[in-house]
């Protein structure tokens, strides 16, 4: 029920900046090229799900550190993280950060870089998570991502 906003990265692997999972062609079925769907946007360089998508798992190259969801209560949730471009990810398409989309859940899920550990070793990845309040757009009003944008550079140091 709210909308969800990933950053994309200019230069992506992705032609489209994301890709999608679409467990309805094989469950290893990954597309690079999406279809377009009235529930996912790209603009300014973001993508945004506004509701349910023809399909629930989303994969991204991000950089930017942070994703959020605005709830219809007025409420931006948060998470930042590090991303490390240099090291190599785990996820089969070397995503950063994961969105499972279902019904009207959405799981926002940053990924970590692989850790080779000996025993005893240990490795840890920190999501710093944030709620602020924040104005879910009036219908046919869009989010103001500029403002998005600088809100978080500011109040997520």
């Amino acid at each position: 029920g709210g909308i969800c906003v990933v950053p994309l990265t200019p230069g992506s692997r992705f032609p489209d900046g994301y890709i999608v999972y679409e467990p309805k062609r094989s469950p290893k079925y990954m597309n690079f090229r999406p279809d377009d769907h009235p529930n996912i946007m790209v603009s300014e360089d973001f993508l945004m799900i506004t509701g349910p998508p023809p399909f629930p798992k989303f994969g991204f190259d991000s950089c930017a550190g942070w994703l959020g969801f605005i709830t219809q209560d007025n409420l931006l949730f948060v998470k930042k993280f590090p991303v490390y471009p240099e090291r190599v990810y785990g996820e089969m398409a070397a995503i950063t950060v994961s969105i499972w989309y279902v019904d009207d859940r959405c799981e926002l899920e940053p990924i970590g870089p692989r850790e080779t550990l000996e025993p005893g070793e240990s490795a840890s990845f920190t999501e710093d998570w944030r709620l602020f309040e924040y104005n879910f757009p009036e219908k046919d009003e869009k989010v103001n991502l500029e403002a998005l944008q600088k809100l978080i550079n500011e109040e997520t140091r």
